[in-house]
Parts: C-alpha cells; structure tokens; sequence
C-alpha cells in the first residue's frame, strides 16, 4: 500500500483546488471534496471532485439575502455547514491511504479513516487557534466585540479541535509561523509539515510593461475585511500620507466587526471598495497595482502574496503573515512589525519611490511534490 498510496483531500471551499488538482498531476489524488459547485472549477472534468455545494449554497444565501437580526449567526451557520460538510464526507469516504482534513470540518471523516486504516493529516489554514485567540481577543474587546460571539472559536470547536488533534498523525502549516505556534502547544516538531501555498500561473501572472511613474502610487489590500486582516493599520499609515499622489483598492467582502473602523477612516487617500471578486479580476487588479499590502494581525500564511508575486507586484506584509517566509525586504517587498502603522507607513512610501516589477517562482507543483515527500517519509 504505501508505494501506492493516494490522497483524499476535503475542504469546504475551493482555495485548496489548485493544489488538488497537482496532486492529481502526480498521479496521487483520489479525490477532492468540496463545498464549492463543481461546474464553478476550471478543469473539474479532468480529475475527481466531488461537491457538496447545496451545504454552502444555503448558508451563503441565508447570509446575503436574510438580516442578521432573523437568521442564525455567522458563526453558527459555518459551525453547521462544516458539521454537515463533514458528516457527507465520512458517509461517502473510501480508503485511499492518506486523508487531509481542515479543522473543524474532519472530525467524522476522521474517524471513518482511522477505521479503515488510513493516515490522518490535519491542514491548517491560519496558525494555531489558541495562538490566534489570544492575539485577537484584545483587539476585539477593543470594539467592544466577543470572540466568541462573533467567531467560531467557541467552547465546542475548541473541544472537536482537541479530538482532531488527538486522531492526526500529522499537521500541515503553510509557514514557519504557524510550525512554531504548533510546536509551542506540544505538538511534536517531527509531525508537523511546512509546505507553503502557492499560485495559479495561469491566472496570476505578470505583465510586460513597468510600473508607471506619473499614474497614483497604486496600493491593493487582498482579504477579507475582519479584525484578523488588521485592515485598519493600512488605514492609519494612509492617514499619515497626507494629500500624496496615491490611491488604494481594496478586494473582499466586509465583515461587520469592522464596520467602526471603516467609518473612522480620516485620510485624504481615497480607498476604493471593490467586495469579492473572482480571480481573473484580482489578478488584473494585481498587476495595474504597485504593491500589495496585507498587515494581518494573525495570518497563518497569506494566499494573496504568493499571487501578488506571481503579477510582478511586491508586498508589504507584517511580521505575524506567514507569507514573510518568501518576502525579502526591499527587494521582493517588504516586512513590518504588526499593529505598526508607523512602520506601514514608512514601507509604502519607500515603494512610491522605488517602483519596480518583482519576479516569482512559486508553484503548487512543488508544494504536491513535498506533501508526497513528507507523506513517503511518514510510512516508511
């Protein structure tokens, strides 16, 4: 069995797809399960998705189309999605020699694993949730906020995460950040593997032409607008640019947790919000910009870097992204301390100044090729 073994691999969206499908390439992939519609997945023909899409569609139709003040909460809605997610999984899972679950949403497939005698991975998405909670519940108490309330992190995903842990024979972080987070709740260093995220070439690429002189500094944020992306550290370095020759966009949808911090924005910078957009767009978005910013304030990794770099645009990021493991300062982009708007600041206008294409050779190829490698290692 195991120089033949194969992967299952499940998540709720898609943005573990492109990695699906070069695990496929390598002859390893048994099947991808999701929660986004398969006729929405380029190539899906190809190799062997099967969706739950009906789960997400009626969460996601629920949150767009229903107040807040009539429906279930953000929260208790993806803690249901990801319950009922994993329970067609686990119902539907067949043995393939690994099975790679996100938190969360695995613990039923798990199991279901264990029985028939596969290996249990556990992908990260973000660093360790302890960590995270930590970090962010000062900055939520700040807006007069629960964390509890207003994220998943409550008692009893805290309490599924611990069986998820108890039943993974490893862990998958994209970053040296999240490793050490993991390392520092005793999980043993030799289970946990670093294997980094990467980018669609076929969408995100650069273009030919240079970064223009005379058009506005051009400034991107990526992300979901939430307290965890600490959107309103970018806002405070822009109020310190005064009436500067700069412009910034910013891509992905509002939480309302930071509504208050969006309206407090004071700057003579005009910020343009673009909501979710697919990624043909971002990418276009990504290549008219001059640099990327993502200050996070706790970022397992950072899928927009890898995608930014890949456009030719550098990135600024703090020093809580993960991403900061393929950023070289001043030269690819830069790295500033977290919550520093100062040092954002001072980072953004070296860049209006030293405008320039960057160069990237990330590959989710390569990432495949170390999951096998890790994986190859594990069952000798």
């Amino acid at each position: 069995m195991m120089s033949s073994f194969k992967f299952n691999l499940a998540s709720t969206s898609a943005y573990l797809y492109d990695w699906a499908k070069a695990i496929h390439q390598q002859g390893k992939l048994q099947t991808f399960y999701t929660g986004y519609p398969k006729f929405k997945l380029p190539d899906h023909k190809e190799f062997p998705v099967c969706s739950y899409s009906a789960i997400v569609a009626k969460n996601l139709a629920m949150i767009k189309y229903i107040p807040e003040n009539f429906r279930p909460s953000n929260r208790d809605l993806y803690l249901s999605q990801d319950k009922a997610f994993d329970k067609r999984v686990a119902k539907n899972f067949t043995a393939a020699g690994f099975f790679i679950g996100m938190p969360g949403q695995c613990i039923k497939t798990f199991k279901r694993a264990k029985e028939l005698g596969d290996k249990r991975i556990l992908k990260h998405a973000m660093g360790s949730v302890k960590n995270l909670s930590e970090i962010l519940s000062e900055e939520y108490e700040k807006r007069g906020l629960s964390l509890q309330k207003e994220t998943p992190f409550n008692s009893s995903y805290l309490k599924q995460l611990n069986k998820e842990y108890a039943l993974a024979d490893a862990h998958i972080m994209a970053s040296s950040i999240g490793k050490n987070q993991l390392i520092e709740e005793g999980v043993p260093e030799k289970s946990i593997w670093v294997i980094p995220y990467a980018a669609n070439s076929d969408i995100f690429k650069a273009s030919h032409s240079s970064p223009a002189n005379s058009k506005p500094f051009s400034i991107v944020f990526a992300g979901q607008l939430s307290v965890r992306k600490g959107f309103i550290y970018l806002q405070q370095a822009l109020e310190q640019a005064g009436q500067k020759n700069w412009a910034c966009h910013a891509f992905g949808s509002q939480l309302n947790e930071v509504k208050q911090d969006l309206n407090s924005y004071t700057g003579k910078i005009p910020i343009k919000f673009h909501g979710a957009v697919n990624q043909a767009e971002l990418a276009e978005a990504m290549r008219k910009a001059d640099v990327l910013v993502l200050p996070s304030i706790e970022d397992g990794f950072g899928l927009v870097v890898p995608q930014a770099l890949n456009c030719g645009t550098p990135c600024i990021v703090s020093d809580a992204v993960g991403a900061k493991d393929i950023i070289t300062h001043r030269e690819n982009g830069s790295i500033f301390p977290s919550k520093n708007s100062s040092e954002l600041y001072d980072e953004l206008l070296w860049w209006s100044e030293n405008k320039k294409q960057v160069h990237s050779c990330t590959s989710w190829e390569h990432s495949a090729r170390l999951l096998i490698k890790f994986s190859e290692e594990l069952v000798k």
